[in-house]
């Protein structure tokens, strides 16, 4: 699972933060980005995330997502990402 969120902080423990909250009965392969974080890796072609953002599916958006998704669509990147 992919989460994107602006955060000052650290990703390792912000990850950790999740999910100590929500304590899924399942494995789960969080990796928790910030939105410059996933332009640099978008920039760098990588297809690992390029997949997620084309080929995933959105279990949560806010409103500032919906700020950062009409930024990448202005600059060519196309979201194939459902609800």
């Amino acid at each position: 699972m992919l989460v994107i969120l602006f955060l000052s902080g650290n990703n390792f423990r912000k990850t950790w933060e999740i999910l100590s909250k929500t304590q899924p009965k399942f494995g789960v392969n969080l990796l928790v980005r910030t939105p410059a974080e996933i332009e640099q890796r978008l920039a760098w072609n990588d297809l690992f995330v390029r997949e997620i953002i084309e080929k995933g599916k959105v279990i949560y958006e806010s409103a500032d997502s919906l700020i950062y998704r009409k930024a990448c669509e202005q600059i060519g990147l196309s979201f194939g990402l459902t609800r």
